[in-house]
């Protein structure tokens, strides 16, 4: 039964890790999109302006984008969960 949970808890750390690389990147290519039409418009916005609105277009956009991965997230919380009562029910 150990085996087991240790299976469904390191696919679920490989979950949670490739979710977070993946809004990481989408927040690193919104900050260089905002930064490359600052530099073209010559706007003169601060970096740290433009890395805070990417990252607030990072949560929408990854709230949208990303439901699927975020749903599969959840559902192997809760297998990890009902594994880790079941064996402590034991």
């Amino acid at each position: 039964m150990a085996r087991i949970n240790r299976v469904a808890r390191s696919k679920l750390v490989r979950l949670v890790m490739y979710y977070t690389a993946v809004r990481l990147a989408l927040i690193a290519g919104l900050a260089v999109i905002i930064m490359g039409i600052n530099a073209i418009l010559e706007l003169e916005i601060p970096g740290v302006l433009a890395l805070f609105g990417a990252v607030l277009l990072g949560f929408a956009i990854s709230a949208i984008a990303f439901r699927s991965l975020r749903r599969r997230i959840n559902e192997e919380v809760m297998v990890v969960d009902e594994k880790r009562r079941a064996m402590r029910t034991r």
